[in-house]
């Protein structure tokens, strides 16, 4: 019988084998920073600003603000580069939901318990269903989550040109046609472009190092990366863009040449990268809560008025290292203080029935 313990669990849905080598830390490093830039991109987002000091603060900002979707990009492509040799396991996932839920609920209670929230009973049943009116990622992460099984299959009877041009019809339908002709074909539908970042994470996987001696240059995917993310900033300073979309070219350059890179660099297995890259999903689940979202920037923080401090610059970064800090710190004492103890007892008490049954 499977055991269940935290540190099982942390990881993607989809997991390695037991009997497989410690998953090095370079991916999981990556994953921490994606969260990073999904934290900076809240900051910038839903900081309310109004005005600045300086152009340099409304620059600070405006880089801040373009990470976010990289950072979404990112995590699907570590969990589709994973999940091709992995096998499916319903307890990972019925746990994503339970977190989920744990999290929307007691931070609805102690909104309302604190004066912070009015309490209303369709708010609780809300935050008892909190894919239906919030983590819009989570919803999309599941449902991908669930068709992988069925998309391995795919992937494993097409061929490698198959598959390339699988991955360029979609892009096409998403990237380009979008863009030229103004019409979403797909309705914004954040699943069906996880799917597509699945394919192209599955094909790196397959065939990356024999697709191009390009995508093992970590000195071509380093340039590469800071270009197409130095060229989103520029342009959102100059056009005033204020956020890119998922499907932006820009933005899925930034993301694969990042992840390209991360991919080669070797970092042996580090428990202290491994740990904090499980909080991962915590952190989102903390700091982008409706309520917490609305408490946070624009009051705790007080972002508007910030943006007027000379030091901008300087305490932008830091605050959000302190969220991020935070956060891990939060979902660590509930994973290793709640969650561990909780499912020993589940194990324990699994396993009496498993013998008293085997014994009868």
């Amino acid at each position: 019988m499977q055991s269940y313990s935290p540190e099982n669990l942390a990881q993607p849905a989809f997991s390695q084998n037991a009997s497989t080598k410690p998953r090095q830390s370079n991916l999981e490093l990556l994953r921490i920073i994606a969260m990073f830039l999904i934290v900076m991109h809240h900051f910038a987002c839903h900081g309310l600003f109004d005005g600045f000091s300086s152009p340099l603060n409304e620059i600070m900002v405006k880089f801040m603000v373009v990470g976010g979707k990289v950072g979404v990009n990112i995590f699907v492509l570590i969990s589709g580069y994973f999940m091709i040799n992995s096998k499916f396991k319903l307890s990972k996932l019925l746990m994503i939901l339970l977190q989920t839920t744990v999290y929307a609920f007691f931070i609805y209670i102690i909104f309302v318990i604190s004066g912070g929230a009015a309490f209303d009973f369709g708010e609780l049943v809300l935050s008892l269903l909190p894919l239906l009116n919030q983590y819009w990622f989570v919803t999309a992460y599941l449902a991908m989550y669930i068709l992988a099984p069925y998309m391995n299959i795919l992937i494993a009877h097409i061929t490698r040109r198959q598959h390339i041009s699988l991955i360029g019809f979609l892009l096409v339908l998403q990237m380009v046609i979008p863009q030229v002709f103004k019409i979403d074909l797909f309705g914004n539908s954040m699943v069906v472009w996880f799917l597509t970042l699945y394919l192209i994470a599955t094909y790196l996987r397959k065939y990356g190092s024999e697709s191009s001696k390009l995508l093992d240059s970590k000195i071509f995917m380093l340039i590469a990366f800071i270009a197409s993310y130095a060229l989103m900033a520029a342009l959102n300073c100059a056009f005033n863009i204020v956020q890119y979309d998922t499907r932006d070219i820009l933005c899925v350059l930034s993301a694969i040449t990042l992840f390209c890179l991360f991919r080669k660099i070797n970092i042996k297995s580090n428990k202290f990268i491994n740990i904090v890259a499980s909080s991962t999903l915590g952190i989102y689940l903390i700091h982008d809560n409706n309520f917490i979202r609305g408490w946070l920037w624009p009051k705790l923080i007080n972002c508007p008025s910030l943006a007027y401090n000379n030091l901008f610059a300087l305490y932008a970064p830091l605050i959000c290292i302190a969220v991020f800090v935070v956060c891990a710190i939060i979902e660590l004492i509930r994973k290793y203080l709640i969650e561990k103890p909780l499912f020993k007892g589940v194990n324990r008490l699994l396993e009496k029935r498993r013998s008293k049954k085997l014994n009868e």
